[in-house]
């Protein structure tokens, strides 16, 4: 084996690089790669742009307007392993998903409990074919 193919076989064993290959040509399906996202924690954080971005909205009442507080932190890998897989959370706790593209480079994915509004929205990027994690947004209700 040469030394090239050594180097491939241990970046994709290490995790830092995705073992599904994009095409900027033909990006992946969004449908097919949120599926893999949710159910597969390290194809998950490999798919994930860090630093993270994580925004949390507090909603309240001020004097007679609505106030929103916005807080913004970064996430680490190290932060995310702590989690179990995406879809874990959502078959335990009975939270439906909608994914929408917005743009043909941006999508969301909407978390709610049925009967509710919104509550966590995940943002993703199609970059070089591929769909990436790039923040998520926590709007407590």
């Amino acid at each position: 084996m040469n030394i090239l193919s050594k180097c491939i076989v241990l970046l994709l064993a290490s995790g830092a690089v995705s073992a599904q290959a994009c095409n900027a040509r033909q990006p992946e399906a969004l449908p097919a790669f949120f599926e893999t996202f949710i159910n597969d924690k390290d194809f998950a954080i490999s798919r994930t742009i860090y630093p993270s971005t994580r925004v949390r909205f507090q909603y309240g009442m001020e004097n007679g307007k609505q106030e929103i507080i916005e807080t913004r932190r970064a996430a680490s890998k190290r932060d995310d392993m702590k989690y179990p897989a995406l879809g874990d959370y959502i078959r335990t706790t009975g939270i439906e998903s909608e994914l929408q593209q917005n743009s043909p480079t941006s999508a969301v994915a909407r978390l709610s409990r049925p009967g509710m509004s919104t509550l966590v929205t995940y943002h993703f990027l199609l970059t070089n074919g591929c769909w990436f994690l790039r923040e998520i947004q926590d709007h407590a209700l």
